[in-house]
């Protein structure tokens, strides 16, 4: 175990880098002595095989990708290396609160344009303003994502919705990681906000890993934590209580899916972590007196969606997604877990 608590540490050792207490190796034995002793060696070997598929983006890759999708972008575009003009006549969105993550995201991007180019983001060059760009980390149930862009378009009578039909504004999306199912749901919203189908293909999107979570597609990848219905008494319970209608026949992967397991060292061994992070997670949410609505084992997810959480399975070195299982977050002495990463700006 301890040879993968070394190797697990090395890949996700930035994690807070930028906070007063950085991870620690000891943190890493702190957590995964809370899980029964015959899973133990098995959660962490696993674990370190989904950590070394790319699921940990450290700020040094954070930087290297900001750059990548910021060149890409303006070379789709036509920019054709001419990034001062792709500059000037962009705008880069920065509306969450200090401290998130597209905040964070458009301070480190904004410096290594300032550093290349010789501007900033959002520089007023005299040029018409035409591509509007949405930059984050991930996009898991895109509910910031859709509220962002559904308020910008309706602006002025739907006048920039009408601009983005015609061609006139191009709207972009470049983020780290987005969920399939997200980016399906939100163009489906969009398209049926503003009565035009040509919102079913936009926006246009740059993600560096993609969580293809279309349950109901049987070719489908099925990165994440998508548990099978074979479960504890405890975890059926639970699923059984959950007040909410949509979407139930998502809950649960079926048996034998994916058709070929890439994600995961085997089948088996999906089956197995999977039902372990889940049980974790249903026995700490049990432990909650006051429950929010959204929040389930294996992550947030909508209210009115009877799932079991939206499994996401993507870290940064800034934070966590509280999309991801509770296990990787949740942080409450008085529910009995220490988590492995702990949020940063919400509380549990």
């Amino acid at each position: 175990m301890e040879k993968s608590k070394s190797d697990i540490f090395e890949i996700i050792k930035d994690y807070h880098c930028d906070e007063c207490k950085p991870l620690e190796l000891t943190d890493i034995s702190t957590w995964i002595e809370q899980f029964d002793e015959t899973d133990r060696s098995f959660v962490l070997e696993e674990f370190l095989h989904l950590l070394r598929q790319g699921i940990y983006v450290s700020k040094e890759k954070a930087l290297e990708l900001l750059w990548n999708n910021f060149t890409f972008v303006a070379n789709k575009l036509g920019y054709n290396g001419d990034l001062r003009t792709f500059i000037y006549e962009s705008h880069f969105f920065n509306v969450q609160k200090e401290g998130k993550s597209q905040t964070v995201l458009f301070s480190m991007l904004d410096t290594l344009v300032e550093n290349n180019t010789g501007i900033k983001l959002n520089a007023n060059g005299g040029l018409k303003v035409k591509n509007f760009i949405y930059i984050d980390d991930v996009v898991a149930t895109g509910k910031t994502l859709l509220g962002t862009l559904r308020s910008w378009l309706a602006e002025n009578d739907n006048s920039n919705a009408k601009s983005v039909v015609i061609g006139d504004y191009k709207l972009i999306v470049t983020v780290f990681c987005m969920h399939q199912w997200a980016l399906d749901n939100l163009r489906w919203s969009l398209k049926s906000t503003f009565k035009d189908d040509t919102f079913l293909k936009i926006p246009f999107v740059k993600c560096n890993y993609l969580i293809d979570n279309r349950v109901l597609y049987p070719s489908a990848q099925l990165n994440l934590i998508l548990p099978i219905k074979d479960q504890s008494k405890i975890v059926l319970d639970y699923f059984e209580a959950i007040e909410a209608e949509n979407y139930a026949d998502r809950a649960f992967r079926k048996s034998g899916r994916p058709i070929k397991e890439t994600f995961f060292s085997s089948s088996e061994n999906r089956d197995r972590f999977e039902k372990i992070i889940l049980e974790k997670g249903v026995k700490i949410l049990n432990k909650v007196v006051s429950k929010k609505a959204s929040n389930r084992p294996l992550g947030a997810t909508y209210p009115h969606y009877k799932t079991l959480g939206t499994g996401t399975l993507f870290f940064t070195w800034r934070n966590i997604s509280n999309t991801c299982p509770l296990v990787f977050w949740w942080d409450n002495p008085a529910h009995g877990w220490k988590c492995l990463f702990p949020l940063k700006g919400r509380g549990n």
